[in-house]
């Protein structure tokens, strides 16, 4: 055992020689590693400088961006510091870029939460802005002088006297006339102001907005604009005047009033009517008052047999005898309808609206002819079927031998005294009312009317 032991340290430096030439061995096999060109090194270090130093200059020249730390190392460029805002970090990327030897750029910006670095660029600006102002005092002051003076020239043109003398008799013409002088000479002005301050552009942008406005305003309130225009319209040929009694699509009443969007009336219940002035512009419009003489009518139904002639005669006659009655044109009778049972005659007869009331004169008319028809002894039968016995005789007969005539449906009445037909004042009085209260009133009674 001991000498087994003393075998194997003998040999062991023999082991160890043989596997340490082995592995020289090896060693000499390998291929030489390729040794760093000392030129080519330089000359990526130059390159490495030359970025950064274009960087540098190219930040300095911005501001914010001046201390930023610029570090290129064989085309991998390092951007670290604070700015200002997120908008700085993203433009030194866009500068770093544009360098052709930069292969890749590690942004490591971040923006600064320093109070005084990022107030200084606002206080800058306002200095500068507040130094542009300053310099530009004096065309500001002149662009301001040429508006006032506009508008003082607007405001003496429209109130020369030859534009009055031409619309005297149309005082809301006069004032939009007035009015439109006045914007005129201002928008004059306001436009010489802007091309002084070169910002016609600016003056361009608003007439655009302003005309897109316009647009929507004029869809959404097309309805005012339309009353407005044709509250213009009516007052320039008026088809009324105050205290006319018109019917209007319908609606009857006196007028009271014109304004710029509607045209009041009151009715003979004394009550105001509004109408838009687009429906009275375009309405048929009757106007009872434009013409002072108007004829009025009524029908009274007689029997059969009566004698026609006799009672067209008698009606005609009664009215000729009512003072308030015209004669010229004579009032007229005349067979409207013949019936079985009823004969209706129509009566006809002209009044002075400025001198009797229309109804009053009316009521009266047929009163008086009634009364008339009824001394006659003519009868106005009921509505209904007349039955007439032929053959036999009366049972009472006169001693002529003349049959009696049938007694009138109505006892035998005596014409009373004329009644008040004078005009009747009562809705006068509420438009006088009306006219009294009101601001806006385009209706002159001296206006030119169609």
């Amino acid at each position: 055992m001991g000498m087994n032991s003393r075998f194997s340290f003998r040999w062991l430096p023999v082991v160890f020689m043989l596997l340490l030439g082995a592995l020289s061995a090896g060693l000499a096999a390998q291929p030489d590693p390729i040794e760093a060109d000392p030129s080519l090194a330089a000359e990526l270090a130059a390159v490495d400088e030359q970025i950064e130093r274009a960087l540098r200059t190219r930040y300095a020249a911005i501001p914010g961006l001046k201390d930023i730390q610029v570090d290129a190392e064989g085309g991998w460029l390092s951007l670290s510091g604070d700015v200002r805002d997120a908008e700085l970090i993203q433009l030194a990327a866009v500068v770093a870029e544009q360098q052709e030897a930069v292969l890749q750029i590690d942004n490591r910006l971040t923006v600064t939460s320093d109070v005084g670095e990022r107030v200084e660029p606002l206080l800058m600006s306002l200095w500068q802005r507040g130094s542009q102002l300053i310099d530009a005092l004096p065309i500001l002051i002149a662009a301001l002088l040429i508006v006032l003076l506009s508008l003082w020239f607007g405001r003496w043109l429209s109130e020369r006297r030859f534009i009055e003398r031409r619309v005297r008799k149309q005082p809301f013409i006069l004032h939009l006339l007035r009015h439109a002088i006045r914007v005129v000479s201002f928008g004059v002005g306001l436009l010489i102001a802007l091309d002084l301050l070169g910002a016609t552009a600016l003056l361009g942008a608003l007439l655009g907005t302003a005309g897109v406005a316009g647009i929507a305003f004029g869809f959404a309130f097309r309805d005012v604009a339309e009353n407005y225009i044709a509250g213009i319209l009516l007052s320039i040929r008026q088809p009324f005047s105050p205290k006319d009694f018109v019917v209007v699509d319908g609606h009857e009443g006196v007028v009271a009033r014109l304004n710029s969007r509607a045209t009041i009336l009151v009715t003979p219940d004394g009550n105001h009517l509004r109408l838009p002035n687009a429906l009275v512009f375009k309405a048929v419009i009757v106007n009872y008052s434009r013409n002072p003489t108007r004829r009025f009518e009524f029908e009274l139904g007689v029997a059969p047999d009566t004698d026609l002639d006799q009672a067209c005669r008698l009606a005609e006659r009664t009215l000729n005898n009512l003072p308030d009655v015209l004669g010229d044109p004579p009032p007229l009778t005349f067979i409207s309808q013949a019936g079985d049972s009823t004969i209706v005659l129509r009566v006809q007869a002209w009044v002075d609206q400025r001198k009797s009331d229309f109804l009053k004169l009316r009521s009266e008319a047929v009163r008086l002819v009634m009364n008339a028809f009824e001394q006659e002894r003519i009868v106005m039968p009921e509505p209904g079927l007349r039955v007439s016995l032929q053959g036999r005789e009366s049972a009472a007969e006169t001693a002529a031998g003349e049959p009696a005539r049938s007694e009138p449906r109505r006892s035998q009445a005596s014409a009373a005294s004329q009644r008040d037909v004078s005009p009747d004042h009562g809705v006068e009085r509420v438009v006088d009312q009306e006219r009294a209260t009101a601001e806006n009133d385009l209706l002159r009674p001296d206006a030119p009317q169609e």
